[in-house]
């Protein structure tokens, strides 16, 4: 989720729409958004479609000690691109208390994720827009300010989240895997199958320019299908006599997946997987 004050308007821009200049046109901020927003698309569109979605490179979610109080979630320095094309870049390692993490959250939720003596929390990666470098601007809203001020520059990041499973309930994103031994018919009709499949995507994110569709791993309410799904941590869990909160079992190890991700390939690593290169 961006900054309420200063959100990104790369979601909302009509694809495919650019700015058609003129000699003594009045042009506005929102002119040199759209601006960039059609260049942003474009490049954004090829991404997501040559490359798909997902991890470039890095973000690899660790967790360091694994058992006990300070076990402690680390996700390192990383890229990758999100359903929208946008470059996601993590610059530092980023850390998370596991234990007071869980003890944060709230107790119906934990119980709900309660499966037997363990619960599944997903980390999940997203764009966020930071903007800053403030810069004096006329007063907007309250017409008595006299010191107004508005963000000058806006820095493409990462945001990071993680999310409680209900017990049963961990869907995974959906990879496109070809048939394995499949003869070249049933490869040729993959290759149709998964080419309809883009089109239909790109005819839904046509209708007003951003993505409709959640993937199977994503919330309703919580997420808006561009966040990517980094690990999937499995926590064990006890219940104290007498407590009736799970909290976190410091004598277990936590285990994590960092398998459940999608990745998105540069042509270089296609050639290489497909045994082009050695």
């Amino acid at each position: 989720m961006t900054d309420a004050t200063h959100p990104d308007t790369l979601p909302d821009a009509r694809a495919g729409e650019r700015v058609a200049y003129f000699e003594g046109a009045l042009l506005t901020a929102a002119d040199f958004l759209a601006e960039q927003d059609y260049h942003r698309g474009r490049l954004g569109r090829l991404a997501a479609y040559l490359h798909g979605a997902g991890t470039v490179a890095g973000l690899d979610v660790t967790v360091e000690p694994v058992r006990g109080d300070t076990a402690e979630v680390r996700v390192s320095p990383g890229l990758a691109v999100d359903r929208l094309g946008r470059l996601v870049e993590l610059e530092r390692t980023s850390c998370l208390r596991l234990a007071r993490w869980l003890d944060q959250q709230p107790e119906s939720d934990v119980a709900a994720a309660l499966d037997g003596d363990v619960v599944v929390v997903d980390v999940f990666v997203r764009f966020h827009a930071c903007p800053g470098s403030l810069q004096p601007a006329f007063a907007t809203g309250n017409m008595d300010t006299l010191d107004a001020a508005a963000p000058s520059r806006v820095r493409d990041h990462a945001a990071l989240s993680a999310l409680l499973r209900p017990a049963g309930e961990a869907p995974l994103p959906r990879a496109t895997v070809a048939p394995s031994g499949a003869d070249a018919a049933a490869l040729q009709r993959f290759k149709r199958e998964h080419l309809w499949s883009r089109l239909q995507l790109r005819e839904e994110r046509d209708r007003d320019g951003r993505l409709l569709a959640l993937g199977p791993e994503h919330v309703t309410g919580l997420h808006d299908g561009t966040e990517l799904l980094l690990a999937r941590l499995t926590v064990p869990a006890v219940v104290d006599a007498g407590a009736g909160r799970p909290r976190l079992d410091p004598g277990r190890d936590v285990a994590v997946d960092n398998d459940v991700r999608l990745y998105s390939y540069g042509n270089a690593e296609l050639a290489l997987l497909a045994g082009l290169e050695r």
